[in-house]
């Protein structure tokens, strides 16, 4: 099952973003990727779920493309196909696998 919920987080501090996933009963991970890097297309056996913080993601998901920025969430499910194109600021976001 995928998800995308735009401006899910907007205007919430990371400490506060990463408080709600916890209280969830998730143990969120925040990455930091490099202005420009890829993530060629792959796949997980576990679902998880990506919360932008800072910057901006690009993602493809099973063909379908979606810009994430600061305060929205992706849900992506086990075994789903997807790649992700960080912007020229690079990107920070909280990663939860279930």
């Amino acid at each position: 099952m995928q998800m995308f919920e735009k401006g899910r987080y907007k205007d919430t501090s990371n400490h506060e973003v990463e408080k709600d996933l916890q209280e969830q009963g998730y143990n969120p991970l925040l990455i930091s990727e490099l202005p420009n890097d890829v993530l060629a297309k792959h796949s997980h056996k576990e679902s998880h779920i990506l919360v932008v913080v800072d910057g901006e993601m690009k993602v493809d998901l099973e063909g379908k493309k979606l810009i994430m920025k600061p305060g929205d969430q992706l849900s992506i499910g086990s075994g789903v196909s997807h790649a992700a194109f960080f912007g020229t600021k690079g990107c920070k976001y909280y990663w939860v696998e279930y």
